[in-house]
């Protein structure tokens, strides 16, 4: 495992051998996909489709991320899957910036990140009351979103982020055709999770056209106001609960999509792993 990394995961803590194993296979997976410590459009095999002529590039450095996983991830297996991080470039951010923000979680401040990354937590908060049986209309304390946090994982469905810093650095479309393909899809499979939410509608159409997931929908976008979807995804050897959701970032879309996702849980509660 890379020094950087390490150090990071150590902030965390809590991290015993089979969490560092699955820490250790992803890194791996990309090692054998990107050069570590080398820009992406450098060394990423599709490169060229994505950083074409006219695309701008951040600063560098712009590095491979390594999924966040918490140090008790295998207890719930629930995986946030967003559309790409828009960092410092580095490979270990997911794990820096995740021990920053449970830190403010903890000292009371929830604003870390921006809005974001609270109602990120809150949706682990929500599925993971679902697994315990518990009430879906208490919004837990600060401290327990973030144990909650240790215990599941986040991975972006595009590594890169395009354009300047003060941007919103949304992906390209070559982007969102290349990356899940190549990156995300051995991932999630590593991950092997038992609750699967994707986060934004680009998000949802990149993990839907990967076959060897095997993805199927029991409730459609389009049959819930165009706000939420609820389905099935087929992974390593072990079939998760899939979501689809709106983006955080979209106030009222948002809105929308949780309470879609808080009647689903109450007639269909997600289990345990």
């Amino acid at each position: 495992m890379r020094a950087d990394l390490a150090f990071a995961m150590e902030r965390l803590g809590g991290f015993d051998a089979a969490h560092r194993s699955l820490v250790d296979r992803l890194v791996d997976h990309l090692d054998a996909v990107l050069a570590p410590q080398t820009d992406l459009w450098d060394c990423c095999p599709l490169a060229a489709g994505c950083w074409r002529p006219g695309v701008i590039r951040p600063p560098t450095p712009h590095q491979y991320r390594v999924p966040y996983v918490g140090p008790q991830y295998m207890s719930r297996g629930i995986v946030l899957v967003g559309m790409n991080s828009r960092d410092d470039g580095l490979s270990d951010v997911a794990f820096r910036g995740m021990a920053d923000m449970l830190a403010s979680f903890r000292s009371g401040r929830r604003s870390w990140g921006g809005p974001f990354q609270y109602r990120a937590a809150r949706l682990v908060g929500l599925l993971a009351a679902s697994q315990d049986a518990g009430p879906l209309d208490e919004e837990p304390s600060l401290d327990k979103l973030a144990d909650l946090l240790l215990e599941s994982a986040r991975v972006q469905a595009v590594q890169c982020s395009p354009g300047p810093m003060n941007s919103r650095r949304s992906p390209r479309p070559q982007m969102w055709r290349n990356c899940p393909s190549l990156i995300v899809e051995e991932q999630i499979r590593v991950l092997n999770p038992s609750v699967v939410a994707l986060l934004g509608t680009g998000t949802l159409r990149a993990i839907q056209r990967l076959e060897a997931l095997k993805v199927q929908w029991n409730s459609l976008w389009r049959e819930n106001n165009n706000c939420f979807a609820r389905g099935t995804l087929q992974a390593e050897n072990q079939t998760a609960a899939l979501f689809a959701l709106f983006h955080p970032s979209y106030v009222g879309k948002w809105t929308r999509s949780i309470t879609a996702l808080k009647q689903s849980l109450e007639e269909h509660p997600v289990h345990l792993p």
